[in-house]
């Protein structure tokens, strides 16, 4: 009987541990996945930004010889819609693995939200960081989304450098800091790095109370539109005019297009203002109609966001529409930019606009890089020669061959030509001679407002 008790006792003391060693690994099982959950990131498995704000918080309360970067990949999120959501979460792992990979001892990353990663790493000059970074990209560029369709990745970083608060360590500000510089690290053709200064801070200043206060102003009609003549070379006569975009404060203040624009386009507010000063062109058209100037066009810029509407063909025919607007006397201007960024999709929608009745231009031809490709593909009605081409260059002979034979290649293609930035009587007397067929520029005339123009073309200047 004793040995058969002593035999229970076992069995059950056996069982009890065996059950408590299973409640113990069920609890730190759990504990486990709600750490990875609170800690870290699911899809990359690096940390998430909680748990990098405080290992970032307590490494540089001990050493503050650091830079904190924010990185994210330019335009993501047409990777998930030209190869899927699949596609672009290998993207998003290939980008964590690549920094896991670059980090030396005592340096950590992160994945913020979506296609942003913040790395803290050894800060030891400018220019070493600077080459790290490139490497970094260099790297995430080499990713293959797609074996037939090639799609070059570009990523922007922001950068603050943290050795300068070693005594006042905030580490959001920080973050807030680094993440402004990479609002201003938005390229187009390259992958950006830009690091935060004093007037980043100034710049966001700026750009707070412009966005405060753009909705309004379109409200209140305190955009207005000044018109640049365009002169036909061999008659002097003005043919038409581009509108160009003025901010009027109700207290007369002027807010530059070089300080606007750029918010805009960033915001996605530039496709409102785009709309506003097409309707502001029709307005005006009708207006030079019922006044004896039926022969006049008149040239509106269209953002590249503007592209990407779905609605954008029905918007503009809208507008057609409400003012009775003949679409031949409206120039769409589009970029060089554009074109080369979307350009089988550009092709459909310049037939889609010819369709309508517009005539498009390309602008600003020659201050990027430049495709006859374009020339050859897109059915253009006419070429913008940027006024770069006319700026003071030590290779004058060369300048005037090119801009020669681009004009005479668009006059065999039947596009008429337009030299912008004319600014002295010689440059115009070139252009005349090499056969471009439009000038425009200060020596013509500054942008003026409506009243202005219209006595312009009547040969009247304003008392």
């Amino acid at each position: 009987m004793t040995r058969m008790i002593i035999c229970i006792f076992a069995v059950i003391i056996l069982l009890l541990v065996l059950l408590f060693s299973y409640i113990y690994i069920i609890i730190r099982g759990s504990r486990n996945a709600m750490q990875r959950m609170a800690y870290y990131d699911q899809l990359t498995g690096l940390y998430n930004k909680a748990r990098f704000m405080e290992l970032a918080s307590a490494k540089l309360e001990k050493d503050s010889n650091y830079a904190l970067v924010l990185l994210d990949i330019a335009n993501f999120k047409f990777v998930n819609e030209l190869f899927g959501y699949q596609k672009g979460d290998y993207l998003l792992q290939h980008v964590a693995n690549t920094c896991n990979q670059m980090l030396q001892e005592e340096e950590f990353c992160c994945r913020d939200n979506s296609d942003r990663f913040a790395l803290l790493l050894h800060y030891s000059g400018k220019e070493a960081l600077t080459d790290r970074l490139k490497q970094l990209v260099d790297t995430i560029a080499s990713c293959q989304l797609d074996d037939v369709q090639e799609y070059h990745i570009l990523c922007n970083c922001g950068v603050k450098i943290i050795e300068s608060f070693s005594n006042k360590i905030n580490v959001d500000v920080f973050w807030d800091r680094a993440n402004l510089a990479l609002k201003n690290a938005k390229g187009y053709h390259d992958s950006t790095t830009v690091f935060y200064g004093d007037g980043l801070h100034d710049k966001e200043v700026k750009r707070n109370e412009i966005e405060q206060c753009m909705h309004a102003a379109l409200d209140n009609r305190e955009f207005k539109m000044y018109l640049q003549p365009k002169v036909l070379l061999n008659t002097s006569a003005v043919c038409g005019a581009e509108a160009l975009v003025r901010w009027i404060r109700p207290d007369g203040s002027l807010i530059y297009p070089d300080e606007f624009i750029p918010v805009f386009e960033q915001n996605g507010f530039i496709t409102d203002l785009d709309m506003y000063m097409l309707e502001e062109a029709c307005a005006f058209l009708n207006r030079l109609e019922k006044n004896g100037y039926a022969d006049i066009c008149i040239s509106v810029n269209q953002s590249r966001i503007l592209f990407y509407k779905a609605d954008y063909l029905n918007e503009i025919q809208r507008i057609i529409h409400k003012y009775h607007c003949d679409p031949s006397r409206i120039i769409l201007e589009v970029t060089e930019g554009i074109t080369m960024d979307n350009l089988d999709e550009m092709k459909v929608l310049v037939r889609e606009l010819h369709k309508m009745g517009f005539a498009v231009s390309m602008d600003d031809f020659g201050s990027g890089y430049s495709s006859l490709n374009i020339l050859k593909e897109l059915d253009i009605d006419e070429l913008k020669l940027d006024r770069v081409f006319l700026s003071d260059t030590a290779e004058k002979e060369k300048r005037d061959i090119i801009m020669k034979n681009i004009i005479t290649l668009a006059r065999e293609l039947q596009i008429t030509t337009v030299t912008e930035g004319v600014e002295d009587a010689a440059q115009a007397e070139f252009i005349h001679s090499i056969h471009c067929d439009i000038g425009q520029g200060y020596y013509f005339a500054k942008p003026m407002p409506e009243d202005a123009f219209e006595l312009f073309i009547a040969g009247k200047t304003e008392e």
